[in-house]
């Protein structure tokens, strides 16, 4: 909590004068200088950290204190934004078998496709779709 020492300066008075006299300090430096300045107790490091932030902008000081954040432009999130994300691939919902399917109810099937793509003209398609008809007909005997 920033209350008032003994010489009526407030914690949070105290740091920011220290930390524009020294930019580097950190929580421990802080500390120190608050107790040789004749005040009781300790400083909060989140107390230091966002004081430190709130005068330099929230840039990360020299001596890699933890605790500040590093500027938007250099953060590596903003590299990934830039980046394309590899989506997992996405699973298609198939239809719940309805009663009395089975292998013939697949071979309706694959007739009906096999009509629609000779309309279209597709022979290669049309040739796969054969050989999958096949493959369900000799499975089914």
């Amino acid at each position: 909590m920033a209350t008032s020492g003994t010489n009526g300066t407030s914690k949070t008075g105290f740091v920011e004068d220290y930390l524009k006299k020294n930019p580097d300090a950190n929580e421990k430096a802080v500390n120190e200088a608050w107790r040789a300045a004749g005040h009781e107790g300790s400083i909060s490091g989140t107390l230091i950290y966002n004081v430190k932030g709130k005068l330099f902008g929230g840039k990360k000081a020299a001596t890699g204190d933890k605790g500040t954040k590093k500027p938007a432009a250099t953060r590596t999130t903003a590299k990934r934004a830039a980046e394309p994300v590899e989506q997992p691939p996405t699973k298609v919902a198939r239809p719940k078998a309805r009663a009395g399917t089975g292998p013939e109810d697949l071979e309706a099937e694959f007739d009906r496709l096999l009509f629609r793509v000779m309309e279209r003209d597709m022979p290669e398609v049309e040739e796969r779709i054969r050989e999958a008809r096949r493959m369900v007909i000799r499975g089914q005997r």
